[in-house]
């Protein structure tokens, strides 16, 4: 999450600060990575800081000079930059089909049934 919208942030600023290089601007952005945020491990302080961010991301659109947008984003970067790293959620593993659902027998094996004595 952190180093996405580091990557975000960067590209606004290379993109002139013109709050295009997202649809709909950063603050949806902000509704967005809000959510993921609230699953995060984060502490008091970290929640605080993330509460901040989000902030700054939903006015950023009300700043009209150039230079208060790039110091808004350098802003919202420099708080990215205090919250720690936190390790990758680990996937779900895929679940192996029950057994007892698998057919049993010799209709599983697609074969016919062997004939009574035959070895």
């Amino acid at each position: 999450m952190i180093e996405q919208l580091t990557k975000i942030l960067k590209s606004e600023i290379l993109d002139g600060c013109r709050n295009r290089l997202v649809i709909g601007g950063l603050a949806p952005l902000a509704d967005y990575w809000e959510r993921e945020a609230a699953q995060q491990p984060f502490d008091d302080e970290s929640r605080a800081a993330v509460a901040q961010l989000f902030t700054l991301m939903r006015a950023y659109k009300a700043v009209k000079d150039h230079a208060a947008r790039q110091a808004h984003i350098e802003q919202m970067l420099a708080i990215l930059n205090r919250l720690p790293r936190l390790p990758a959620a680990p996937k779900a593993a895929a679940k192996a089909p029950a057994t007892e659902a698998l057919p049993q027998g010799p209709a599983a094996s697609g074969q016919p049934p062997a004939e009574p004595g035959a070895p």
